[in-house]
């Protein structure tokens, strides 16, 4: 089954990162289907979660 995650952000790369990152229950990693693709969406007024993310 492919499925995918949207996830819409403003100004929190931090909390961003911890959702990707971690291997731990509750997070994208630590899920038992992981989605197809991701799509984050930023509507933040600065480029720190871009920069962040690369």
């Amino acid at each position: 089954m492919k499925f995918s995650l949207i996830i819409c952000t403003y100004m929190r790369p931090q909390p961003l990162l911890q959702l990707l990152l971690p291997k731990a229950f509750g997070t994208v990693q630590g899920q038992t289907l992981y989605p197809y693709e991701i799509l984050i969406i930023d509507g933040s007024t600065n480029t720190e979660t871009e920069l962040v993310l690369k």
